[in-house]
């Protein structure tokens, strides 16, 4: 099925302007066409990742999609669920469902903060259309959603189990893993599905996996960093330096500075090989999706770590000027349109992964 270039564009505006404080449960829930199911729900089960999977040509942004989708649907499990049996039963039937059997995903008991974790909870309560979904991927794809599903909550089991022995802290030593588990994996099944889909060998050589690994720590890295105060208000904590104040679900001010001027310093360390993961792809000539996509990646990731960089005096990363929601669609149709574009994209935005000098 072939989109339009066009339509592409107007889904990806149409991803800018949902309110994803006020996602559609409702409608989520009494959908029944896969695909409109699919399109509907992306904007609030992810937020870069829905934009940039909405510039993919098909049947790559379905397949995209529908794996981001089963992510969500671990990721809302894992997230949300107060007891620990519940959790593991429902990670094994996403697991299952990944895998091609039909199962009833149970929700688990669940810890609700607000709008967005009811929308979260709709796509795990949809296992149906998530199997139809699954079903309509090309049959070379659905063992890779399977591997990644299972490393995926694999990955999100070990960290769980970490956090229920030391109530509620994943050590800093453990985030790099479970880091990989979440979001190097996606990217990995993503590069993957797109590789194939230019005609080259979808198995990713040991370097474009080594660099994955940097790539998902520091989107990961990121919704950590944003999540914290929500995290501790659950009981939950991705750093050494919140474990005295997982008690009373809040840190000063200071100690929550603190530790995202840490994180700051890791992306830094990490931003070498974010350069050569973005720069390294593989893309067709003339106009790519696939470009726009990954500029996408690369200009909100950049933009939520300057950002945050702002904030902490003195700031810790270098200063570059970053665009707003609209400014990133616009840095992604020049990225799509071009090669030498793409380029240009890649120098930019990776120096904001730089340390600031004196």
């Amino acid at each position: 099925m072939i989109v339009p270039r066009g339509r592409r564009l107007f889904r990806a505006l149409k991803n800018l302007v949902a309110d994803r404080d006020a996602p559609p449960v409702d409608a989520l829930l009494r959908e029944t066409d896969p695909d409109a199911f699919l399109w509907r729900a992306l904007p609030h089960a992810a937020r870069t990742f829905s934009l940039a999977i909405a510039l993919l040509k098909e049947p790559l942004g379905s397949s995209v999609g529908t794996a981001y989708l089963f992510c969500r649907a671990l990721d809302t499990a894992e997230d949300l669920a107060t007891d620990p049996v519940s959790r593991e039963t429902s990670l094994r039937a996403v697991e299952r469902l990944a895998a091609g059997e039909r199962v009833d995903v149970p929700i688990p008991e669940s810890i609700v903060q607000d709008a967005r974790d009811l929308g979260h909870l709709a796509v795990l309560r949809r296992s149906d259309l998530l199997a139809a979904l699954r079903e309509r991927m090309a049959p070379s794809s659905r063992p890779r959603l399977a591997a990644l599903v299972s490393e995926m909550a694999a990955g999100m089991l070990a960290a769980s189990r970490e956090k229920d022995a030391s109530r509620g802290l994943l050590s800093t030593s453990s985030r790099s893993a479970y880091c990989d588990a979440v979001l190097g994996a996606p990217l990995r099944f993503a590069e993957s599905e797109h590789r194939a889909s230019i005609g080259v060998d979808r198995t990713l050589p040991e370097e474009r996996v080594a660099l994955s690994k940097a790539a998902g720590e520091v989107v990961q890295l990121a919704n950590i960093c944003r999540d914290i105060e929500k995290d501790l208000a659950r009981g939950v904590a991705y750093d050494d330096g919140l474990a005295p104040y997982l008690a009373r679900r809040e840190a000063p001010p200071e100690v929550v500075a603190s530790v995202r001027r840490g994180l700051c310093m890791r992306v830094a360390e990490l931003g070498p090989s974010i350069v050569r993961y973005f720069g390294g792809m593989e893309f067709g000539d003339g106009f790519s999706g696939e470009r726009g996509g990954a500029a996408v990646m690369l200009v909100a990731t950049c933009g939520f770590w300057r950002k945050t960089s702002r904030r902490l005096v003195p700031s810790p990363l270098v200063e570059i000027p970053v665009p707003g929601k609209f400014g990133v669609l616009v840095e992604a149709a020049r990225a799509m349109r071009s090669r030498t574009a793409w380029e240009r994209t890649v120098a930019v935005y990776g120096r904001g992964f730089q340390v600031a000098r004196p």
